[in-house]
């Protein structure tokens, strides 16, 4: 099983504070190009992947929006999701989608489950 990379990782190895690889990594101001690159570099060598869930707990402008439908085999609703994904992407947001209706039987159960976990992911709308 391969271990996660941090951020501390990456700053440990980039040999920054990991104020500073954090500010590198979001394009924030106050850092000198030649640093700002060698995080990357590094980032990037890494397989450095952030953690959204960390960075939603300092910031927590979560850049997802969940679509629930009541049943995708209605094209209506096909055609509404494209559209909502179309809107969504050009502004940089993610969308998850789930449906209400499985295997043909609408599901209280599911959409329950569905709406507990996207609250408690805090998405933005």
């Amino acid at each position: 099983m391969q271990q996660v990379v941090t951020l501390r990782d990456v700053c440990a190895a980039a040999g920054v504070s990991t104020y500073t690889g954090s500010r590198a990594l979001n394009g924030h101001h106050g850092v000198a190009e030649k640093t700002r690159q060698r995080v990357l570099k590094v980032a990037a060598e890494f397989g450095y992947v952030p953690n959204q869930h960390a960075k939603n707990l300092k910031t927590p402008n979560n850049k997802t929006v969940a679509v629930l439908t009541a049943n995708m085999a209605n094209q209506y609703y096909a055609v509404l999701v494209s559209g909502i994904e179309t809107i969504l992407d050009a502004e940089g947001y993610n969308c998850v989608t789930m449906d209400s209706v499985l295997a043909g039987r609408y599901s209280q159960a599911r959409e329950d489950r569905f709406v507990s976990a996207i609250m408690a992911q805090r998405v933005a709308a």
